[in-house]
């Protein structure tokens, strides 16, 4: 049974309004489900001992927005649904998180996550399997992008929305800008890109390998409708598509994530690209986001009570 507290100095001098108070709740809500996610992703990958944290724990925050933060249309309760949205991971090394997401979304158990990366489990890199949520097989670097493009070309007369993963690292593949051409010239407003910017690669950092330059002036050139979500929360991202005012092109989001986020000694380090720790480094990153979680966790409740104390105006 979780305690009842005095929240009163807290609620007595009406320091937020109806509006803003609503808004810090929901983004206490997501931001909780995500501190879980990446609790949860990272338990998983520990367990199969493979993944890519640094990705995986970077954009927990982007698939807190996509599947409770009001922005996807899905139904765990029939993964077939024919008024779906559909989610194109072309970044298939973040299968992990994909996986975590999934199950605490409703789509399979969290038991499930236990076979990862195993023999008769869920495999490495996603393979198709709509029942679970899974709408493409990927790993291979771009083609997942084109993918993504000829469904929103498909669905766009059903008024379906597409969602696209992909990342800096994926843009140094040629076959991904022909298919970005395609989707301007279509006028896809029903495509939503997210391009994970977190610098980093499995062979080092994006700007030595391959540079990409003024990302946002680029896909603006191109005829994109383009965001900027610098660091953001779950909350901020989901805010930011929902506000989008463009309706005669597709959307991309340039997400600038931390990879590794929330394991101190990970974050924006490009060893952790697709390294799982052991000892006592794996011990620190679950006891860092535990630690996370919790608080997340008690922010969340504080915010809940504080909404149903008495006095609040």
């Amino acid at each position: 049974m979780t305690a009842r507290l005095d929240w009163s100095p807290f609620t007595d001098h009406g320091t937020l309004s109806a509006l803003d108070f609503a808004q810090e709740h929901e983004k206490a809500r997501l931001n909780e489900i995500a501190a879980k996610m990446r609790f949860n992703v990272m338990e998983m990958m520990c367990a199969a001992d493979y993944g890519h944290p640094a990705s995986c724990l970077g954009l927990s925050d982007l698939f807190t927005a996509l599947f409770f933060g009001e922005i996807m249309r899905c139904n765990p309760a029939d993964p077939m649904w024919e008024g779906r949205d559909r989610l194109v991971v072309s970044n298939g090394h973040i299968s992990a998180l994909l996986y975590t997401a999934l199950s605490m979304a409703g789509y399979f158990p969290a038991s499930d996550l236990k076979n990862h990366a195993r023999a008769g489990g869920l495999p490495g890199h996603p393979h198709r399997d709509p029942q679970r949520g899974v709408e493409l097989s990927s790993g291979s670097l771009g083609q997942g992008v084109s993918v993504a493009v000829g469904m929103a070309v498909a669905l766009k007369p059903l008024r379906r929305d597409v969602f696209l993963t992909t990342s800096d690292g994926e843009i140094q593949e040629g076959q991904v800008w022909e298919a970005l051409q395609a989707a301007v010239k279509y006028k896809l407003s029903n495509l939503k890109i997210f391009l994970d910017c977190n610098g980093i690669q499995n062979s080092g950092r994006t700007a030595d390998i391959m540079p990409a330059g003024d990302l946002e002036k680029l896909y603006t050139a191109m005829g994109f409708e383009v965001i900027v979500c610098d660091r953001a929360c779950a909350f901020e991202i989901a805010q930011a598509v929902q506000k989008r005012k463009a309706e005669d092109r597709p959307l991309l989001c340039l997400l600038y994530t931390i990879g590794g986020k929330g394991v101190s000694y990970m974050e924006n380090d490009p060893f952790w690209h697709d390294e799982i720790p052991t000892g006592e480094l794996r011990q620190k990153a679950l006891t860092e986001l535990t630690a996370q979680k919790q608080k997340a966790s008690s922010w969340k409740t504080f915010l809940t009570q504080m909404k149903d104390a008495p006095c609040r105006q």
